[in-house]
């Protein structure tokens, strides 16, 4: 028995019929039904994280080193990468960045995860102006 997922496409969602998956499980160990409040890794898309997101981390082991993202970015730097992908992807329908063949839109979840990183450990970094 597998448990039972259907879409509605009045409000484009996805849902699963609980009672069928339930059952699937019944018996099993508490460990197996309950999170524990550990975060469910399982939800990444590890498929597109795979396509798009390690290309991008790939390209920068080759012109920098290995995770030298985590010595943190200016926020604006960022922000103007972030502006420049987006605008070749969107206004010019370029998929692969012509410079070194990285998904435009991967180019991009880099930037913002590097942003995350940057307010999370280094966050003099963050040169975003002051709002008045």
């Amino acid at each position: 028995m597998s448990c039972d997922y259907r879409f509605e496409p009045e409000t484009e969602n996805f849902f699963m019929h609980k009672s069928k998956c339930e059952a699937r499980f019944a018996g099993m160990a508490p460990k197996n039904n309950q999170i524990e409040g550990k975060p469910d890794m399982s939800l990444l898309p590890m498929d597109l994280l795979e396509k798009y997101l390690v290309p991008v981390y790939e390209v920068g082991v080759k012109k920098y080193f290995r995770e030298s993202w985590r010595a943190g970015f200016k926020s604006s730097v960022m922000i103007a990468a972030i502006l420049r992908h987006l605008t070749r992807w969107y206004w010019h329908n370029e998929e692969l960045d012509a410079q070194d063949h990285q998904h435009h839109l991967g180019a991009i979840i880099f930037c913002c995860l590097s942003l995350l990183n940057t307010l999370e450990t280094k966050s003099h970094l963050d040169d975003r102006r002051a709002v008045k």
